[in-house]
C-alpha cells in the first residue's frame, strides 16, 4: 500500500458540496474532496453509490446540481470535456475498431490541430511508456484485454492532461492480467507523475495501488484517508466491513474483555476504532488476523474450531464462541471439532445502532 500525501494548499482538483439528482434521488450528496498534484485517489464503493457519477462530473460528462469543481483552481463548471484538462479511460475503452492502435492514439491529437507528423511521434512516446511499440500497426479486435487497457491508457495521456480519470478500467480482465496492470499502471502514475482518480469497487485493487482512499457509501464519502489508515482505523462499521474482512459483534465492554451477547467474554491486548470508552453496548469488529487461536490448553475463551478453508499461505478458520461465530485469518494446529482458546488481538469500537445507509 502506497503511503498517503498531505494535501498541498493548492490542489490539483477540488470538489466542494458536489450534489447530483437523478431518478428522483441524490446519487451524489454534499462531496468535499481535495486531491494533490501527483496523488492517486481511488473512489471506493458498492454499486450504485455515486463514485462513476462523481468522477463523470469531474471529467464534464454529468453537470452537477449544486457545488463546485475547480482544476488547478480554475472553476470547470460549464465546460464541457473538450475544454477541460482532463482525460478519461472508460471501463469499456472505446477503441475506434475501424483504426489500428497508433491512428487510436493520435486521434485526440489531430482532433486537437496537431500537424500528422508530431501526433505519429507523441504517439510511439506514449506507446513505448505502455510498452506497445511492436503493435502499432495491429487492429483493437487482434489485441487481449490488458493491450486494449494499455491502448486506452496511451490514448488518454497523450493529450497530456493535468487530471486522468479512470473507471473501473481493469474490471474486464481476469484476475492476473488484473494484478500486473494495475502495477504497470502505478509504475507509469509514478513516471509520469499525472494526477489520477481511480474509481473501484474492489478494495484490495484500492488499498494496493492509492495514495489515498475515498470511501463512498450512497453518495456520500465516509472516510478519505491513506490506505493504511482506512484499514487500521476505519470510519465507522460500514468501512470495517466494506475494506477488508471483518468479524462485526453486538457486544459490551468490561475493562479488558469483549462481553458477547450469550454473556461470553473474550480477552483483547489493544483498542482502536470511534466508539465510546466507557461500558454499555456498542458494535466491536475484529479483523480475522486479529482473532487469536490457541491449543485448548492455552489461554484465552474456549471455543470451537468449525470449519478450516485453505487459502493457500494461510487457512481461513471459523470458529464458535457459545453461540457467536468468528473467522480467524491464522493457521490453528487443531482439527474441526476440536476445542481451542480464543483472544483477541486489536479491536475496533463503535458507538451501537449503526445502520448502513441504503445503496
Amino acid at each position: 500500500m502506497k503511503e498517503g500525501r498531505a494535501i498541498s494548499a493548492s490542489p490539483a482538483l477540488e470538489l466542494r458540496g458536489v450534489r447530483k439528482q437523478l431518478g428522483g434521488r441524490w446519487v451524489v450528496d454534499g462531496v468535499d474532496v481535495a486531491v494533490s498534484p501527483g496523488e492517486m485517489l481511488c473512489i471506493l464503493g458498492p454499486s450504485g453509490c455515486g463514485k462513476t457519477t462523481t468522477l463523470r462530473m469531474v471529467g464534464g460528462f454529468v453537470a452537477p446540481d449544486a457545488g463546485g469543481i475547480t482544476i488547478d483552481g480554475e472553476d470547470v463548471v460549464g465546460l464541457g470535456p473538450e475544454r477541460r484538462p482532463t482525460a478519461m479511460v472508460f471501463q469499456h475503452y472505446g477503441l475506434w475498431p475501424h483504426m489500428n492502435v497508433l491512428r487510436n492514439i493520435t486521434f485526440g491529437l489531430r482532433a486537437r490541430g496537431v500537424p500528422r507528423a508530431g501526433a505519429v511521434a507523441q504517439a510511439r512516446e506514449m506507446l513505448d511508456l505502455v510498452g506497445l511499440v511492436h503493435l502499432e500497426g495491429s487492429m483493437p479486435t487482434a489485441l487481449s484485454g490488458g493491450e486494449q487497457q494499455r491502448v486506452a491508457l496511451a490514448r488518454a495521456l497523450v493529450i497530456r492532461p493535468r487530471i486522468l480519470l479512470m473507471d473501473e478500467p481493469l474490471s474486464n480482465l481476469d484476475a492476473q492480467l488484473r494484478l500486473r496492470v494495475r502495477e504497470e499502471l502505478v509504475e507509469i502514475q509514478n513516471r509520469t507523475g499525472v494526477t489520477m482518480v481511480f474509481v473501484t469497487h474492489d478494495q484490495d485493487e484500492a488499498l494496493s495501488i492509492a495514495h489515498r482512499v475515498a470511501v463512498m457509501r450512497a453518495g456520500r464519502l465516509e472516510q478519505v484517508a491513506a490506505p493504511a489508515t482506512v484499514y487500521r482505523d476505519p470510519a465507522n462499521t460500514f468501512v470495517a466491513s466494506f475494506v477488508g474482512r471483518v468479524n462485526l459483534l453486538a457486544a459490551g465492554i468490561r475493562g479488558a474483555e469483549v462481553v458477547l451477547a450469550d454473556g461470553s467474554t473474550v480477552g483483547y491486548v489493544e483498542r482502536g476504532g470511534a466508539g465510546p470508552n466507557g461500558s454499555g453496548s456498542v458494535e466491536v469488529a475484529v479483523r480475522p488476523e486479529e482473532v487469536i487461536l490457541d491449543g485448548d490448553g492455552g489461554s484465552g475463551a474456549e471455543a470451537r474450531l468449525i470449519r478450516r478453508v485453505p487459502r493457500g499461505h494461510f487457512d481461513e478458520a471459523l470458529v464458535e464462541i457459545g453461540s457467536t461465530r468468528l473467522r480467524a485469518y491464522l493457521q490453528p494446529t487443531a482439527t474441526s471439532g476440536e476445542r481451542v482458546r480464543v483472544r483477541f488481538g486489536r479491536i475496533l469500537v463503535y458507538s451501537a445502532g449503526e445502520q448502513p445507509a441504503p445503496v
